[in-house]
């Protein structure tokens, strides 16, 4: 009787875990191919049949990106019926390859089915020209110039610049020469499909340079060195390049050196353009350790500048020469002239040079 009970208990089980809904997707890939970013949302149809024999029912999606849309009915769904759930991508603002997906839950086990989308979009004219400005003929840079922003002595830093592919048919795999030493550059990933996405990788070291303060160089971009390998375009690069205090302690501090700049502001008074003229001024270390002069320019033209000094000892200054050509083509000189010292509370320092230019 016991051994009955409990075939009886395991059947009625067997017929319960039977009695379920199941779905099953006649598809959960789409590729659209390549399509044109102006032909705006497409939709891709997926359909399910319930093959199970309990009613199927859809509780729940979503996309793992805003730009999709998955759309279904709410409604149960009975076994052999076959219904479709709708996912729509919006190719606005999505130029280049794409792959997104849609999570859909189901009353089943298991409960979620993931389906994907894909495609490439290409680009409108206006789309392109807006997000990628800059026009390196087979290649469009997202900005004119590398702005690599801040970055200490003793650290690297990585920065991205956007670059596409305006192509319908042809793959480039850019190349960079002519980098500076305090530069690493790589394309990211190596090689952009036609209306791909590329990014220029820009590593930066800047202990393999002496220079601090804002550093300014050019690096050769080709966009296509197998096909078209005379198209060579010159990006500017720019990082600023700090010392790195942030180790001292207030011991350190208080026993640091100190630079103070004789004045802050030189009066040329009334000049003539073309003559040379001289101006001076001093820096002078008023704190317990040797000051180590780290880079003193200007990026006005016209103005050459000389120190002999590449340490000041407590107490002491040295004194820093400029030599001044005024443009002929100006009526007024209002350069700036930066410092760059050892000092932790004051490492940068400028100096304003004026004139009237006759």
């Amino acid at each position: 009787m016991k051994r009955s009970s409990l075939t009886l208990a395991a059947a009625l089980l067997t017929l319960a875990a039977a009695a379920q809904p199941r779905v099953t997707w006649l598809e959960t890939d789409h590729n659209f191919g390549a399509f044109s970013e102006d032909d705006g949302a497409v939709t891709a149809v997926f359909r399910y049949v319930n093959t199970g024999t309990e009613p199927l029912v859809i509780t729940g999606a979503r996309a793992n990106c805003g730009c999709t849309t998955p759309r279904y009915s709410p409604e149960p769904l009975a076994p052999g019926d076959t219904a479709a759930v709708r996912v729509t991508f919006d190719s606005r603002g999505q130029a280049g390859q794409f792959s997104k997906k849609a999570y859909i839950d189901t009353n089943t086990t298991p409960d979620r089915t993931t389906l994907t989308v894909r495609g490439i979009v290409i680009g409108s004219e206006a789309s392109v020209a807006q997000r990628f400005p800059v026009d390196m003929g087979r290649m469009r840079l997202s900005r004119p110039a590398a702005l690599l922003g801040t970055v200490a002595k003793g650290h690297i830093k990585n920065v991205y610049l956007k670059a596409y592919n305006p192509s319908v048919t042809d793959s480039l795999r850019p190349a960079v020469a002519d980098a500076p030493e305090w530069v690493d550059i790589v394309m990211a990933p190596p090689a952009a499909g036609p209306a791909e996405q590329i990014a220029l990788s820009f590593l930066v070291r800047p202990d393999r340079t002496p220079l601090y303060g804002v550093v300014m160089d050019t690096v050769t971009v080709i966009p296509d060195p197998v096909g078209h390998p005379a198209d060579r375009y010159r990006l500017p690069i720019v990082v600023t390049i700090n010392e790195d205090f942030s180790r001292l302690t207030e011991k350190d501090y208080a026993k640091a050196p100190v630079a103070r700049l004789s004045t802050e502001r030189l009066d040329l008074g009334d000049t003539k353009a073309g003559e040379p003229v001289t101006a001076e001024f001093t820096i002078t270390n008023t704190g317990k350790s040797p000051l180590k002069i780290r880079r003193i320019y200007t990026t006005d033209p016209g103005i050459a500048i000389r120190c002999k000094a590449t340490t000041i000892k407590p107490g002491k200054h040295a004194p820093v020469i400029l030599t001044v050509t005024p443009p002929s083509d100006a009526t007024l000189l209002n350069a700036r002239i930066t410092v760059i010292t050892s000092d932790p509370l004051t490492p940068l320092q400028t100096l304003r040079l004026v004139a009237t230019v006759h």
